[in-house]
């Protein structure tokens, strides 16, 4: 993360009072990735310019429910497996994630859907496709 754009949360952190709620993490080991998810209540991921997104990939893994930006490539990754909000609207975020966390049904079975979903991704499918579509495009010519 950028550190002066760190800084600032921090300071929001503080002039917010919710130091004893947030904590800055900073890199973790990706092999301690995996328990952070699942030890989480829900993965927010309030970004406003992806390509992917292997973060929701990884909660989906772990079974953690997912509230995401309303962007195309996350319902395309992501489908009916997470609930959306708009990143621009700050109460658009706190109404799902209040959704989320106040329907525990509904959000259990959210994470079902990704545990399930998530199968569809791998590494060798995705350069399986991208084979397909180079294979495609040099046909053309």
């Amino acid at each position: 993360m950028d550190p002066e754009w760190a800084e600032h949360l921090r300071d929001r952190v503080h002039a917010l009072q919710l130091g004893d709620r947030v904590r800055f993490l900073g890199q973790v080991p990706y092999e301690k990735i995996r328990g952070y998810y699942s030890g989480s209540q829900m993965l927010v991921f309030p970004s406003m310019l992806e390509t992917f997104g292997h973060p929701l990939l990884e909660a989906m893994i772990c079974g953690t429910p997912v509230a995401a930006s309303d962007l195309p490539p996350f319902r395309e990754v992501l489908g009916d497996a997470a609930a959306y909000f708009d990143p621009c609207d700050a109460r658009s975020i706190a109404r799902v994630v209040e959704d989320v966390l106040g329907r525990a049904d509904e959000t259990r079975a959210r994470a079902e859907r990704g545990r399930e979903r998530v199968k569809r991704f791998s590494w060798t499918r995705s350069v399986d496709l991208l084979c397909e579509c180079f294979e495609r495009s040099l046909a053309g010519h």
